[in-house]
């Protein structure tokens, strides 16, 4: 297998991220998940550039799109000098997991997404999405009665809750 093939592969690794249940990714409910995606989108951006120094045949395109979300990240960080706490607005809160750094890594993503991804892989994309979703909604309802999610879902949740946070209001 070469490295644009598990690089692809790689790719759709982030989509299965809500599943993932460990004791580091349940409780704060986001900061685990978003370590691993972080460490995932991290690790895909490395191959990819490792392959366009390889063979020098990636090309990474910007469109008006892409442009204006590096204006709005540019004033984010500007502005994020000017927050009440600089470092949570650089690097978010354990609980929330949501500061420029994970913002830019969500970014870094949309940009391998777009660029490295064909008409055929978006299709993958989407049943992937779907089925997680589908997968996520079967343990929220199913999981208070099934033993296997008694440490995931409680009984005692009067809400449905999931894999993926808090209690649905």
């Amino acid at each position: 297998m070469n490295l644009a093939k598990i690089r692809d592969n790689l790719l759709l690794w982030p989509l299965f991220i809500p599943l993932i249940f460990t004791s580091f990714s349940f409780q704060p409910w986001h900061f685990g998940k978003t370590i691993l995606l972080v460490i995932l989108i991290d690790i895909l951006l490395i191959l990819t550039i490792f392959d366009c120094f390889r063979k020098k045949q990636i090309e990474i395109k910007f469109n008006n799109l892409d442009k204006l979300l590096v204006v709005f990240f540019a004033l984010c960080i500007g502005l994020s000098f000017f927050a009440f706490d600089v470092t949570r607005a650089f690097f978010g809160t354990i609980t929330r997991a949501n500061g420029i750094l994970i913002i830019f890594h969500f970014y870094l993503y949309y940009l391998l997404l777009r660029n490295l991804f064909q008409s055929s892989d978006w299709l993958k994309v989407f049943r992937i999405t779907a089925l997680v979703g589908f997968l996520s909604i079967l343990i929220a309802w199913l999981g208070p009665s099934l033993a296997i999610f008694s440490s995931i879902v409680p009984k005692s949740y009067t809400r449905l809750s999931g894999l993926m946070g808090n209690p649905i209001v």
